[in-house]
């Protein structure tokens, strides 16, 4: 399992714009 649920992400980062959501979550699969 993730760290971070999706919906808890979501909450989180507010607002966020998908990009920015795609972008993170494309950094942290690359670490």
């Amino acid at each position: 399992p993730t760290l971070w649920s999706p919906s808890y992400f979501c909450s989180t980062t507010g607002n966020a714009n998908t990009e920015t959501v795609k972008k993170y979550i494309q950094n942290q699969r690359g670490k």
